[in-house]
């Protein structure tokens, strides 16, 4: 069951011409949106994640001055803590989907972890992993959960291709991989 007032319509296209056309559900008009979010994440009709990232930021800075307007006096341990479970989740959430490419949106989003530093430990490069360490990590465990079949991730999992070459070292869990560096096989998001 749909909730006919809560739906949109996002065509997704970096054309120049609009296309209009009339969308219905149980009879009643779908709207056009340039953007919605779902799950969280923010989608684009332009596919980029410039929204995705400064709602993220937005999202991630409240919960960061909240924990030093309340941990002024703490110790750097209480500090590094709260930076842990209430501001980092909210920069990781969903990065195996969004992960953006661009420089000024990484930086952006390192801007937070540079201040949480600066406020628990007085320095600017604690011994935390990087973000887009972190986030590369995540893309990969989400890559090996599609690969193996889990539940949620089998719609995309059977659309990865084993690879068509042979080589001296030969698993079940081998995947093509293109001249680009690409995965072979057609994955939508």
């Amino acid at each position: 069951m749909y909730n006919e007032k809560k739906c949109v319509c996002i065509y997704k296209s970096v054309l120049i011409y609009n296309v209009t056309s009339v969308r219905k559900l149980n009879y009643v008009l779908i709207l056009e949106a340039s953007s919605c979010k779902y799950l969280g994440i923010i989608l684009c009709s332009d596919l980029s994640w410039a929204d995705q990232v400064n709602y993220t930021v937005k999202k991630a800075w409240k919960a960061l001055h909240f924990t030093m307007r309340i941990l002024k006096k703490g110790n750097s341990n209480t500090k590094s803590l709260a930076y842990v479970t209430l501001v980092r989740p909210i920069l990781e959430y969903g990065a195996a989907c969004w992960d953006p490419y661009r420089e000024g949106q990484i930086s952006t989003l390192n801007r937070a972890q540079k201040k949480e530093a600066k406020f628990a430990h007085h320095t600017n490069s604690p011994n935390w992993e990087t973000l887009a360490s972190r986030r590369k990590l995540s893309c990969l465990g989400a890559l090996f959960k599609a690969y193996s079949g889990e539940q949620a991730w089998k719609a995309i999992g059977d659309r990865l291709q084993q690879p068509h070459y042979l080589s001296r070292v030969n698993h079940e869990r081998k995947l093509g991989v293109g001249g680009t560096g690409e995965i072979q096989g057609n994955i939508p998001l």
